[in-house]
């Protein structure tokens, strides 16, 4: 059985208090940033890439990042410290840019 398939059970679709439900696409109708990010990295984890991008089309790369920043924790901490540096005066830009394409492939 894949990590989606268990996700996308009825029993985790009806609990909107783990995140499975968008509260500012509820409010707005648009997706946020994130939206499909969960079941895009677990896809990834699935090794199905194919509906990994089609959850969100950069989700496995924020999903590989997040496999390289817990792996250079780790095994390379000197990595790691760079990493987190980077991406602490960057994630608004990155936040944006998720948003934006995030729009252009749902819309």
């Amino acid at each position: 059985m894949r990590l989606i398939d268990i996700v996308e059970t009825d029993f985790f679709r009806s609990i909107p208090v783990l995140g499975w439900s968008c509260g500012f696409k509820n409010l707005t109708g648009i997706p946020c940033p994130l939206c499909g990010m969960t079941r895009s990295c677990l896809s990834t984890l699935s090794l199905n890439f194919g509906d990994a991008f089609a959850y969100h089309p950069l989700g496995p790369f924020i999903c590989a990042l997040i496999l390289a920043m817990l792996a250079s924790y780790f095994l390379k901490p000197r990595l790691y410290s760079l990493l987190q540096r980077f991406l602490s005066k960057n994630i608004l830009p990155l936040l944006l840019v998720l948003w934006v394409v995030n729009l252009v492939v749902k819309m």
